[in-house]
């Protein structure tokens, strides 16, 4: 379950299978991080998790398999190696977790909470992958349902803040708690649509609980057709490429006008007229953001 077949590419340019997980990356990628870095860190060391740690991950697993999925989890878990952050840099930088796709990597802050323990890990177990594109330097990823390019000079993703809350959620519901700081406009909005998409009427998805096992689906395969027909059913021929662009360095700063749109495009309180206004709006505003 650990994301499709294919090829990593270590920052020595070194291929190595995704296909199974050996839980050792290639001896080009420790001398090559001890001598830069991973992301321009200072070289961070392996270390096990915590009882408390290795619980939460035990949660985050039991959740996903109660809707069938993550079957081998076993040896999901077998490939992962968690990092030692020494200096602080993932709390400064990513607020406690990180996740790299590239590496297999999960770069935990020691002060982390459990719901960030959560949170990276259900990234991990979700559909991940990374490539070389056939611009030189370049790569493509697959991250959830987030996809996107990244070289010196772009860093392009799609469905950010979808994947970004879709992911909160996974981990709060695993653990059965809420933290401060896992998006709570966020889960709020995404608890409003998959409302939505249930009011509209929908044959296949009529209830929220299968709306919401339908974004698992799509969240650990590959979005699905039911759920890109209900979405567009529910919302306009729009609603998935507004869901594309949306990311969530968007909404960081106080713009409640770009919220108060989103919010407002996702929901059944306007007419068609008024969600093909709103729609253009997000789209020029999120495209040119994208850009």
């Amino acid at each position: 379950m650990f994301g499709n077949k294919g090829k990593h590419v270590s920052p020595a340019g070194v291929e190595w299978s995704t296909g199974a997980k050996s839980g050792a990356a290639p001896q080009e990628f420790h001398q090559r991080t001890q001598e830069e870095g991973v992301h321009g860190m200072t070289f961070l060391r392996e270390r096990p998790l915590t009882p408390e740690e290795e619980e939460a991950r035990q949660k985050v697993v039991s959740y996903l398999q109660s809707y069938g999925l993550l079957s081998n989890a076993e040896q999901s878990i077998k490939g992962l190696v968690v990092m030692r952050d020494t200096d602080g840099w993932t709390r400064i930088m990513h607020g406690g977790g990180l996740w790299s796709p590239e590496f297999d990597r999960l770069t935990i802050d020691t002060e982390a909470p459990l719901e960030d323990v959560a949170h990276e890990h259900v990234h991990a177990f979700s559909r991940n992958s990374v490539h070389k594109s056939n611009v030189e330097g370049r790569k493509a990823y697959r991250m959830g349902l987030e996809r996107g390019v990244m070289d010196d000079e772009i860093d392009r993703s799609f469905f950010n803040l979808l994947n970004e809350t879709i992911t909160d959620e996974i981990a709060i519901r695993a653990l059965d708690v809420i933290g401060e700081n896992n998006r709570p406009r966020e889960r709020q909005f995404l608890q409003n649509l998959i409302r939505a998409m249930v009011e509209k009427g929908n044959k296949e998805l009529d209830t929220e609980d299968k709306v919401w096992k339908e974004f698992l689906l799509s969240y650990m395969n590959g979005i699905t057709p039911a759920l890109k027909k209900s979405l567009r059913d529910t919302f306009g021929s729009d609603a998935l490429r507004i869901l594309a662009y949306a990311h969530e360095h968007d909404f960081d700063e106080a713009d409640e006008g770009l919220w108060g749109a989103l919010s407002q495009f996702f929901s059944n309180s306007i007419s068609e007229q008024e969600r093909k206004s709103v729609g253009d709006f997000l789209l020029g505003k999120l495209n040119a953001r994208s850009k």
